[in-house]
């Protein structure tokens, strides 16, 4: 039988919301008790089933505060790309990041979650109908497979390369926007079609921005 990882017992749920509200709160974003509460909830499903599906290397709730949710929410820190009835494609969500963060702060749009490993939807279908994340729709599939169009489209700790430059183009409704996460050791994906771009600070850890429009 596989014993617990230490780290996935650490969940408290007093201390997310503690230090997930000052994460935000830097970032001038404030969390009502509903979304802490999903949020725990989510994080709390994702340890259990991360014991056997590996899902995140991100174990430790104080970690995973900074760099899972405070990191996925650095786009309600700028202006608003998210009006009412917005259809958003994470692209790359891995165990739900950003997608689940955003869909839980912005109920009234639409989350399209897109992993090509089907652990990972497999995971985010269960646990967005054990929260109740009707905003939700996980994928299985790959980015050239994707036929629809997104008024934005996200993509966290993913190497946009130029096959996938291009798809991003035909997938964007007219006017939508592309939000890309970057660290420190990537670089923009279009310089030419940039609207702009800003660098954050979480913790010490350097996260950047860029947000593009075609």
């Amino acid at each position: 039988m596989k014993k617990n990882n230490p780290e996935t017992n650490n969940v408290s749920r007093e201390t997310l919301f503690k230090l997930l509200t000052d994460a935000a709160g830097e970032l001038n974003i404030r969390l009502s008790k509903d979304v802490l509460l999903s949020l725990f909830l989510f994080w709390e499903l994702l340890l259990k089933w991360n014991a056997t599906h590996n899902l995140t290397s991100v174990t430790d709730t104080k970690r995973a505060v900074i760099r899972h949710f405070a990191d996925s929410l650095l786009p309600l820190s700028e202006k608003n790309f998210f009006e009412e009835g917005v259809s958003v494609l994470d692209f790359g969500t891995g165990g739900g990041f950003p997608g689940v963060p955003l869909s839980v702060c912005l109920p009234k749009c639409s989350f399209f979650l897109l992993d090509k490993a089907r652990k990972k939807i497999s995971f985010l279908k269960y646990a967005s109908a054990h929260l109740s994340l009707s905003n939700v729709f996980p994928v299985c599939g790959n980015l050239v497979d994707i036929g629809r169009k997104y008024d934005v489209v996200v993509s966290r700790a993913v190497n946009i390369e130029p096959a996938l430059q291009n798809k991003i183009k035909t997938i964007l409704a007219p006017s939508g926007v592309f939000i890309q996460y970057l660290s420190s050791s990537q670089e923009l994906a279009y310089d030419k079609k940039l609207i702009f771009s800003k660098t954050y600070f979480l913790a010490g850890l350097k996260r950047k921005l860029a947000f593009y429009q075609f």
